[in-house]
């Protein structure tokens, strides 16, 4: 989301609050939609949160009803080129920022004990998305992030913080770890900068057209922290990367085509090639953790 800068003063601050366009929708969302997905993969979408009553971040909540799988109806929208209100923080002053935003946030709060592993939430650490990102290389205003399984949001954060990428799109499937990460960095004093170009989402992936609906369609990079997927959502997400014609990188944490032979039929492996092997700093083990990183055939 990426709303106009706040006015100044109280007045400017109403306004720009006012603007934000939030839907208010039933607390939960479904978490049994990734399994039960039935076969024509219609794109049905998941009830968002709504947003906390503290929250001070003005982030934007979009309500999914009606999106159906086929064109928008929206014109076709452009990468946002948007100037730069405060500028990007360097790496480490990025990685201070984003931890002390979510300092607050205990173990147990992002556990899950309901005996389903795709709900459990790992997040990458702060050092390791600056890995991420120096290993990317050049990025700028034209790119726009877009992180399945975004968590708290940390790595959308620091991704605004510490890059020129015109926005910062993050989706995440539980509500209640959705609620505590808009919670956090409304709390921060990096909030606002944050909000100038993150847009937040809880919503099951399994659900969504993100190939053919805005904004998730107009994703330039692509990270997808996959290791604890269902497999049926993995195979219905390939199948939408593999059809996001803006996507130049798609970083996973899993091996996307992990039997992957020359030559292979898959379409994901008909759009995007392995292009290198990074490691980086995780919350759930001490050792680093093996991201793949994909590159589209037209981007070289």
């Amino acid at each position: 989301m990426i709303p106009a800068p706040p006015g100044q003063g109280p007045a400017g601050e109403e306004a720009a609050a006012s603007a934000v366009q939030q839907v208010p929708l039933p607390p939960e969302p479904s978490l049994s939609g990734a399994a039960t997905l039935p076969e024509d993969r219609a794109c049905s979408t998941t009830a968002e949160a709504r947003m906390p009553p503290d929250d001070c971040c003005h982030t934007k909540l979009f309500s999914a009803e009606g999106e159906e799988c086929g064109e928008s109806e929206e014109e076709p929208a452009a990468p946002f080129r948007l100037a730069q209100i405060m500028p990007i923080l360097s790496p480490s002053s990025a990685e201070e920022a984003v931890t002390s935003m979510f300092a607050d946030v205990l173990r147990a709060a992002v556990g899950y004990d309901g005996g389903s592993s795709h709900l459990n939430v790992g997040e990458v650490l702060s050092s390791g998305v600056t890995v991420l990102l120096q290993e990317l290389g050049d990025v700028d205003s034209s790119d726009v992030f877009l992180g399945i399984g975004s968590g708290l949001g940390n790595v959308i954060a620091q991704v605004v913080l510490a890059t020129k990428m015109s926005k910062a799109i993050g989706v995440e499937v539980r509500a209640d770890i959705y609620r505590l990460g808009v919670e956090m960095i409304a709390r921060s004093p990096h909030g606002r900068q944050v909000n100038e170009r993150a847009e937040l989402y809880c919503k099951d992936i399994a659900g969504l057209c993100i190939s053919r609906l805005p904004p998730y369609e107009l994703a330039t990079i692509v990270f997808w922290n996959n290791l604890l997927f269902e497999p049926v959502t993995i195979e219905y997400v390939k199948r939408e990367l593999a059809d996001m014609l803006r996507a130049r990188f798609i970083v996973c944490t899993a091996s996307v085509c992990p039997r992957h032979r020359e030559p292979c039929i898959s379409a994901f492996c008909s759009s995007f090639e392995l292009f290198k092997e990074v490691y980086i700093a995780c919350s759930w083990k001490a050792e680093t953790l093996r991201a793949y990183v994909y590159w589209s055939f037209g981007s070289y």
